[in-house]
């Protein structure tokens, strides 16, 4: 069905979901099974590490601290990484010691390639990044998707127009593959002695009133 709008009775919306499993929790209340949810701080605070550890954990099945993860171990990952080199990545997950950290076969890490096709062929470099992550999606079979960060799928998330594509997109590709989908941002100069609210995440306030939490 190509329609837009698909339209049924409230109690036939109930009865088709009645009994349906709820939700798997994949970062305690944070975050659950099918929701796109942003992860946003003040620079250099360890998004990136604690997004590594959260993929991390849904692989293997464990909680991190008293944030409760209910996916099933062997649940395949996709970070993209837009932010470390190879080397530089490497360089955190190893320990002179004990060598390097072994991550399950599930996770898979996606960055960059310099000799990849030049985006001039494609209408808008929208489209050239979302192609390409549905192609490493398919390959991957992930059931979730990381991405590290934001800024670098959509320029212009300062406003509102910049920023209800990118959320559209994002959507698409959450229901088309049936993702779960947690998205790294960064918050713009703020004054460090406030609290951090929905209000400082790094360009217009429509990505939050897109996404499912933050």
């Amino acid at each position: 069905d190509a329609a837009l709008l698909r339209t049924k009775k409230a109690n036939d919306w109930m009865k088709q979901e009645y009994g349906n499993p709820a939700p798997k929790v994949l970062f305690g209340s944070f975050w659950f099974e099918g929701e796109l949810c942003i992860l946003f701080a003040d620079t250099n605070l360890g998004k990136s590490i604690l997004a590594v550890q959260i993929g991390d954990s849904i692989t293997k099945n464990y909680c991190i601290g008293p944030l409760g993860n209910q996916a099933d171990a062997g649940t395949p990952v996709l970070y993209l990484d837009f932010e470390l080199s190879s080397k530089q990545f490497e360089s955190r997950y190893v320990d002179r010691q004990w060598g390097s950290y072994l991550f399950a076969d599930e996770f898979y890490r996606a960055e960059f390639n310099p000799e990849a096709d030049d985006p001039v062929h494609y209408d808008n470099y929208e489209t050239y990044v979302k192609e390409n992550i549905e192609f490493a999606l398919s390959e991957t079979k992930a059931r979730v998707l990381i991405i590290d960060n934001i800024t670098y799928i959509r320029n212009g998330l300062q406003s509102a127009k910049g920023a209800l594509p990118l959320m559209k997109t994002l959507k698409a590709i959450k229901s088309r593959f049936n993702l779960s989908v947690l998205v790294l941002a960064h918050t713009p100069k703020r004054n460090p002695f406030k609290p951090l609210t929905v209000n400082d995440l790094q360009g217009s306030k429509m990505l939050i009133n897109f996404a499912d939490s933050a």
